[in-house]
């Protein structure tokens, strides 16, 4: 992989890792270009040696600026024009570079064949690299997690002390009039079915904002590593391995304050099975529209799937009203 920056006198350590550089003077015009140890050799002939104990880089940048101003301050060197010197020292070893080519269409070019790493080699490498991605991410992880904490300890302290109440006695219910007997077959109080839906609304928001960021930002990375080779499913499992701990622990935390402001009448197992499929789900969908959609609007559209998908979750209307809303298509 090609990794190209632009960075202005970097540190030992920084400039060591490069392996080719090129250093330009005012106006764009090339002062040197080629291999990191070749800068030193060439200044050197200049009659720029590289002090002892000198970053390279500061050096480098310390007689290019010199040399442009005029002014040698204290370096005590002789000021040059370094982008003429550059020309010049291109056009000394062009003569060079045409006796090699000439010799070079003269002997048989042979290609090594080309080694792809094996399906569960580049699987691992995805994977560490997604955890890599996370960990580089995590402030955002945090914040992800905090949210849903938030969502659920407001909820557990709004329905503390909710309560289910069933429908009236048959009695009553046999002395409703006609027109609201339907109302007196309902709970008279019944809060949990909203609870459940602010809990998965809460849940699958945070959830689908954090599942745009897993493929969404790597679009463009996946089309260029899979033009070389690199298995499309090895990719699409390793990140999806990767991100298995943001699925199972947001709902872990909202059923943990939920439940213990709360104690409804659901186990606590049963509460995080119920929410872990619909993180499940809207992980999912975060997914499938980040890849779909640009970045602008792939947070809109999981917003309105959420909401939607709330809506028409069985609370109201329920299931059996969408036998006569829909006729004979339910």
């Amino acid at each position: 992989m090609t990794i190209i920056c632009v960075i202005h006198q970097p540190r030992l350590d920084v400039f060591e890792l490069f392996d080719n550089v090129l250093f330009l003077a005012p106006g764009g015009r090339t002062v040197f270009q080629g291999a990191v140890p070749d800068a030193e050799v060439y200044f050197d002939r200049l009659g720029y040696s590289l002090p002892r104990n000198a970053n390279p880089a500061d050096h480098y940048m310390d007689v290019i600026s010199a040399c442009n101003t005029g002014d040698p301050g204290s370096m005590n060197l002789e000021i040059k024009n370094l982008p003429e010197e550059w020309i010049q020292n291109q056009n000394e070893e062009s003569g060079d570079v045409v006796e090699h080519i000439a010799s070079a269409r003269a002997r048989p070019v042979r290609f090594e064949p080309r080694q792809t790493a094996g399906f569960f080699r580049q699987l691992w490498l995805f994977f560490v690299r997604s955890c890599v991605l996370q960990m580089r991410d995590l402030r955002s992880i945090i914040l992800n997690i905090f949210l849903v904490f938030i969502s659920g300890m407001l909820l557990g302290f709004v329905y503390t002390d909710a309560t289910y109440v069933g429908p009236a006695s048959p009695e009553k219910q046999s002395a409703c009039p006609e027109f609201i007997k339907e109302l007196c077959n309902m709970p008279q109080e019944d809060t949990y079915v909203l609870q459940f839906a602010l809990m998965n609304m809460a849940l699958g928001l945070t959830a689908v904002a954090g599942a745009l960021r897993t493929f969404g930002d790597e679009r463009v990375t996946f089309w260029r590593e899979s033009k070389t080779g690199t298995s499309s499913l090895a990719f699409f499992v390793g990140k999806n391995i990767a991100g298995i701990p943001m699925i199972l622990i947001p709902p872990l935390f909202l059923v943990s304050i939920f439940y213990f402001l709360t104690a409804p009448a659901a186990s606590f197992w049963q509460m995080y099975a119920i929410l872990l499929i619909v993180q499940f789900v809207c992980v999912a969908v975060g997914y499938v529209i980040s890849l779909l959609l640009a970045p602008a609007n792939a947070l809109l559209a999981g917003v309105v799937f959420v909401v939607v998908s709330t809506m028409f979750s069985g609370a109201n209307p329920t299931f059996a009203k969408w036998k006569t809303l829909g006729g004979s298509a339910f």
